[in-house]
């Protein structure tokens, strides 16, 4: 694959991981009933209340997920993708690897915060959660964007 062909794709494949990684975000929040009207969650009453949530989803969570996507992408998927592309790797590796880079950079990010200002607590699984699943939607992206066709060439 040549180097523009691989650095273009590279791009697409952050802008997708962001957008990946927000819509698996909002599947697994569907799934795990956070929508759903209970007793101590009666916000989504009208129907503009989906309309709320589904712009977040596909407006504001992206741009949220873009830098970490990009960070990922710069410093984990690149060389990944590149060692890939030489040796020969399963999407299994892959995606380990994504999210094992997505959970370290969860961490030096909340290191980061704590010694800013102490009241940021070092352990967020929240946080961690959501770059647990950015990791998986930049491993997926690279995946598809990259690797493969880059194998195929």
């Amino acid at each position: 694959m040549k180097e523009r062909d691989f650095r273009s794709r590279g791009i697409a494949a952050v802008c997708v991981a962001a957008i990946v990684s927000s819509l698996l975000g909002l599947v697994l929040l569907i799934v795990a009933g956070q929508f759903a009207p209970t007793a101590s969650n009666q916000w989504i009453t009208k129907p503009g209340d989906v309309a709320v949530v589904a712009a977040i989803a596909l407006i504001w969570a992206p741009a949220f997920a873009l830098i970490p996507s990009a960070l990922l992408g710069y410093l984990v998927e690149r060389p990944k993708a590149r060692w890939i592309l030489a040796n020969d790797g399963n999407i299994a590796v892959h995606l380990a690897l994504s999210v094992l880079g997505a959970m370290a950079l969860s961490v030096l990010f909340r290191i980061v915060l704590h010694l800013i200002d102490p009241k940021y607590p070092l352990l967020d699984l929240f946080g961690l959660g959501l770059f647990i699943i950015i990791g998986v939607g930049s491993g997926l992206a690279w995946w598809f964007l990259v690797i493969v066709p880059g194998k195929r060439s």
